[in-house]
């Protein structure tokens, strides 16, 4: 089975990447893992970030995601859908998932960002 691989920021530019992917991924008969990623500023401080603040990020982006992939299999039925939250840069993150599970056939990311994208 194919597999297509994209990404949310759950922006509304990322819902519409991610509702073409799995448009896609019903047509061919592929899966779809759609992969959130999330990190934190660097701050050079002595002061340590609070282990709280990435647990509670990290739980805020899984009920997120849970919630997404519900609404994508109820919209998509048959096609299979999975998620992922990952922490890290969206395109280390899309890059050492397919690095170990196997080669996407598509990936598919909607920008919410101005400004260039990063290659």
């Amino acid at each position: 089975m194919s597999l297509i691989i994209t990404a949310t920021d759950f922006s509304e530019v990322a819902k519409n990447a991610v509702n073409y992917a799995c448009s896609l991924a019903a047509a061919q008969k592929a899966q779809v893992v759609v992969i959130h990623s999330f990190s934190f500023p660097v701050m050079l401080t002595d002061v340590p970030m609070p282990a709280t603040l990435m647990n509670d990020t990290q739980h805020d982006a899984e009920n997120n995601m849970e919630h997404l992939v519900q609404k994508l299999q109820a919209a998509y039925p048959g096609t299979r859908i999975d998620g992922k939250v990952i922490y890290g840069d969206i395109i280390d993150t899309i890059e050492e998932y397919a690095q170990d599970t196997r080669k996407p056939w598509m990936i598919v990311i909607g920008n919410s960002i101005t400004g260039d994208a990063p290659t």
